[in-house]
This record gives structure tokens, C-alpha cells and sequence, in this order.
């Protein structure tokens, strides 16, 4: 098993239209946002005034609520209202608006990759988390938590990224934090 933790003071901030963007993962190593030569974008945003999202032809796009809320509207579709811990799946190329003040997850992933991912949020801990073939990503949302694998204890303060690849064992997580909201994003091959 290969693993890592990305710390969120090591995370990239830059600013948007609508707030403040931090860059959580990006993949494959030495691909770029504004180039838009990644297959997997992690990120989380903060979202402080009515905007329009970045165009993304050519990526899927996964966005959860973690505070806040936000009215969608995708091309020309009806508005959505997604408060804490709803989830959109969307087309990137659409021109997406929002309006609302929240802070959100995003997945957003090349539809040419060869992987597809699944986000699930965790509020009730501690969980085993079962051995996957491929990667698993853990992001601390709220709280901190700890991880156990193999015999091992690791912590995962709140804001941090935690990547397997090929976990052969189930994982654990646990946490002494009274609302703690852990993502999990599984990738699995298409």
C-alpha cells in the first residue's frame, strides 16, 4: 500500500470570481488547472458572492456543500437549492451560475480519463473502510480524525488529504469531534 497526507497549509490557494479556491490534489503529477491538462481535480472553494463557475468543457464535475448553501443553475436547466452536505454531479462545459455563500468540495475529472469517481460523506465515525483495487482519497472536512492500517495509527488533522493507492487491508477512521464530516472519493477504472 502507498499512502499520503497532504496537509492544508500545503494546498495552493488562489483566488475566483466568487471567493477563494484551494487546490487539495491534482493529478497526473506535473499537470496544471490553467492549463487544463489534469485527469482529477480535488479542490475546495469558498463561494462569498453571486458568480459564474469557470467553464470546463471536457470534465464532470462532482460538488458538495460542506457549509452554506448555493443555488445552481447548469446552462439552462431549473436551479437547484443544495444546502450542507448535498451533492450535484454536472457537466463542466455547461456555464454554471451560483448564487448563496458556502464553502464546497469539488471533483472534477476529464471525461477522457479512465477512471470515473464515487463521493460518499461521513458524519457518524468511527468506519472500516474495505480494501479497494485502485485509490481511495479521504479528505478531513470537518474535525480531525485518526486513521489506523496494518497495525499503524496516523493522524488526519481537518483540511487534510489522505491518498491511498491499492490499500490492501481494510482502513479505519475514527474521531473525537461532535460534527465531524469526512469525504470519501473512490476511483474505479471505466
Amino acid at each position: 500500500m502507498k499512502w499520503s497526507i497532504i496537509q492544508k497549509q500545503a494546498q495552493p490557494v488562489t483566488a475566483w470570481s466568487g471567493g477563494e479556491t484551494r487546490e487539495i490534489y491534482i493529478a497526473p503529477a506535473g499537470s496544471s488547472y490553467a492549463s487544463r491538462n489534469f485527469k482529477l481535480r480535488l479542490s475546495s472553494a469558498t463561494v462569498t458572492a453571486a458568480s459564474t463557475f469557470t467553464d470546463l468543457p471536457g470534465y464532470n464535475r462532482d460538488l458538495v456543500v460542506l457549509a452554506g448553501s448555493l443555488c445552481l443553475q447548469h446552462g439552462k436547466y431549473k436551479p437547484i437549492e443544495l444546502k450542507p452536505l448535498d451533492k450535484d454531479h454536472f457537466d463542466g462545459g455547461l456555464r454554471t451560475r451560483s448564487w448563496g455563500t458556502a464553502t464546497d468540495f469539488n471533483i472534477m475529472i476529464a471525461k477522457d480519463a479512465e477512471f470515473a469517481a464515487s463521493v460518499k460523506v461521513w458524519t457518524k465515525l468511527p468506519e472500516k473502510f474495505a480494501a479497494v483495487p485502485e485509490e481511495v482519497f479521504f479528505y478531513a472536512a470537518a474535525g480531525d480524525f485518526i486513521w489506523q492500517y496494518a497495525g499503524q495509527t496516523k493522524t488526519l488533522p481537518e483540511g487534510a488529504l489522505l491518498h491511498i493507492c491499492q490499500p490492501e487491508m481494510e482502513v479505519s477512521l475514527k474521531t473525537a469531534s461532535m460534527e465531524p464530516v469526512l469525504l470519501e472519493v473512490r476511483l474505479q477504472t471505466k
